[in-house]
């Protein structure tokens, strides 16, 4: 009981952050728009700086709603090349990263949303652990039984001690983050009868989704 009032009293702070953190975005951003033939170079950089501060916190608060309901997922064939372009897309412009993802025609059976999170939370948790400072290459394969994505990083990887327990709710080795991230890819990957693994040098996630 205790743990579930502690869940919906989350949910309802959630909830109650997202607004305010919507008017500061979108007042930030149309404040910009009308003075833009102002705007100095040191103005943009206080701008991105807004943004990717904002979408932090936002991006904790979707953790958190995002583990404590669980979205039934609706199928569809989707190309994988929009799925991450559009994950990619999704976070903010971070001027130190350097992010490629290597060309694939696959499609997978998926529910969009669902498979866009999981993207999302991986680009963002490699941005994270490089401390917003390094390479990410998404690389994708098929063969007869699986589609494989891999998120690899030039982060300084997952300590050796812990990298069967890092799908695990509420595991972090980061100051910033909820600890929800991976475990909520981990359940949305299972969701679709496919898995998530983790190994090092280099930094890489596993994505397996059957065909």
């Amino acid at each position: 009981e205790r743990y579930s009032a502690i869940g919906e009293i989350s949910a309802r702070i959630a909830h109650d952050i997202r607004n305010p953190l919507s008017v500061i975005k979108n007042t930030t951003e149309l404040f910009f728009a009308q003075h833009k033939e102002h705007i100095t170079e040191e103005d943009n950089e206080n701008l991105s700086r807004i943004r990717r501060s904002t979408y932090r916190i936002t991006h904790q608060i979707d953790d958190v709603l995002d583990f404590v309901k669980e979205q039934r997922p609706e199928y569809s064939n989707e190309r994988l090349m929009d799925l991450l372009n559009a994950a990619k897309a999704d976070i903010p412009n971070y001027p130190d990263v350097d992010i490629r993802i290597e060309s694939s025609d696959a499609s997978i059976h998926c529910d969009k949303d669902l498979i866009h999170r999981v993207f999302v939370n991986l680009f963002v948790n490699a941005v994270q652990a490089m401390d917003e400072a390094g390479s990410i290459v998404v690389r994708t394969k098929r063969n007869k039984q699986f589609t494989t994505i891999e998120f690899e990083d030039s982060g300084p990887g997952v300590p050796s001690e812990s990298i069967s327990t890092i799908f695990e709710p509420l595991y972090t080795t980061k100051q910033q983050g909820t600890g929800l991230g991976l475990s909520i890819c981990k359940r949305i990957i299972e969701q679709h009868s496919g898995r998530i693994s983790a190994r090092n040098n280099p930094t890489t996630f596993v994505i397996e989704i059957p065909n």
